[in-house]
């Protein structure tokens, strides 16, 4: 049990990004990245990175519709998700063949991952990366 929450629930992180860019995001998301969709609903999608269901997720909610949790919409500065790939330097040809700028090639961090970066159109900047093996 993970901070009071019983087993038969899932333990995952559902980050929520309330964004006034949520159409232009919605289509970075699924037609350009083609990531999958587990939740889709008008004011609301909830995309996956892979078909595993342990793969990351994100959430997004349109700005301004009634029930939102409080707060502003993301304003596009501070976030930077981490999603795992097989490969930095193929995906990041895969998305430059796909027309998605790379904010940099990719690159060996510090921390042993080689990553390169993504901004979508809510301002979330995507750090796709790979461990580094040693030797």
């Amino acid at each position: 049990m993970l901070g009071g929450v019983k087993d038969s629930v899932p333990v995952k992180l559902y980050p929520l990004i309330i964004t006034e860019t949520f159409d232009a995001t919605r289509e970075f998301y699924v037609d350009r990245l083609g990531s999958q969709i587990t939740f889709d609903m008008p004011n609301y999608l909830q995309i996956r990175f892979g078909e595993p269901e342990a793969a990351p997720e994100l959430a997004f909610m349109r700005a301004g519709i009634e029930n939102a949790p409080p707060g502003a919409p993301f304003t596009g500065a501070g976030l930077v998700v981490s999603v795992p790939v097989e490969s930095a330097d193929a995906y990041a040809k895969t998305l430059q063949k796909r027309r998605i700028e790379i904010l940099g090639p990719p690159e060996d961090r510090p921390w042993r991952w080689r990553s390169f970066h993504v901004r979508d159109p809510a301002g979330v900047i995507l750090d796709f990366f790979h461990p580094l093996t040693d030797g």
